[in-house]
């Protein structure tokens, strides 16, 4: 049997968690991944943590959406009590949404995360800023959490197939920093690290221009930011502490990054909900994965 053959059954508990209440076909590319992707990558981040690099940050109607930072700024966290030096790289105003996040979350005793600015740049000097920035911060582990990714035509395009190129900082070249492990998680096929699924999407999603920045441990969710729950999850379990946020924390979260203008991306509007789900419903997701750590 091969990996695509695998009921959804197949997958552990945390998987299951991650891949329900979906409807963007996330569960059919989760067949052509290991069944314990996300515990993988998990293993993956915890062997790695001394130096990360997270990104994130989706442009949606003029600023960030909602889904992506409160996941990338939590995961940094949890690294961070863990032992981790984090840092963040995006555009100027992704940056100072997580600077919000970590003035109001971030706990007194861990070292603060790092911002690091990626301006807009062709994809030739991009890649150079990246390559230069990663031999200058030697990054032990590089993820990237609901992170547009560059097609195989060179752009960017959101879900409708819009161009959102000249808004996004390429920072693809990144996800091959020399030594470090890679993480992608998404919940679309146009996120950075679907470049490991590239021609599934292209078939299973009937997406014509699916992002080609592969990684090497792909996280799928329904939500990128359970996606990143997800990992805490297991994360927690190898740290012998809880990692997750609260669902209080959650949902502040969102609210603070909506009150910074942050996007919904069903409606366009800044509000503090993701992807069509509430903060109740985020508060379900991780009670599920408190349950599931064991």
């Amino acid at each position: 049997m091969t990996v695509s053959d695998l009921p959804a059954a197949a997958h552990p508990p945390i998987e299951r968690i991650l891949l329900a209440r979906g409807w963007r076909g996330m569960d059919r590319l989760a067949r052509h991944l290991p069944p314990d992707y996300c515990a993988r990558a998990a293993r993956a981040a915890w062997d790695a943590r001394a130096r990360v690099l997270l990104t994130t940050g989706f442009w949606v109607a003029g600023h960030p959406e909602t889904d992506g930072p409160p996941g990338a700024f939590f995961l940094a966290r949890g690294l961070a009590r863990a032992g981790a030096q984090v840092g963040f790289v995006a555009e100027d105003e992704a940056l100072g949404m997580l600077d919000g996040l970590a003035r109001a979350m971030w706990p007194a005793g861990v070292a603060p995360p790092e911002f690091v600015p990626f301006p807009l740049l062709d994809a030739v000097a991009s890649d150079a800023f990246a390559a230069n920035l990663a031999a200058r911060r030697q990054p032990s582990l590089v993820v990237a959490v609901e992170r547009c990714g560059r097609t195989a035509g060179g752009r960017y395009l959101n879900m409708r197939g819009g161009d959102i190129t000249p808004h996004t900082a390429q920072v693809d070249a990144l996800l091959a920093a020399p030594a470090a492990a890679t993480i992608g998680i998404g919940d679309g096929g146009n996120e950075i690290g679907m470049g490991a699924l590239a021609p599934v999407i292209a078939a299973e999603l009937d997406m014509p221009a699916p992002c080609v920045t592969p990684v090497a441990h792909l996280v799928v969710a329904t939500v990128s930011n359970w996606g990143a729950y997800g990992l805490l999850a297991y994360l927690s379990r190898l740290a012998g502490a809880d990692l997750l946020p609260s669902a209080e924390e959650s949902a502040a979260a969102l609210q603070l990054l909506a009150g910074m203008g942050a996007i919904h991306g069903m409606t366009g509007r800044a509000e503090a909900m993701v992807d069509g789900f509430s903060p109740a419903d985020e508060a379900a997701v991780l009670a599920e994965l408190r349950a599931a750590m064991g």
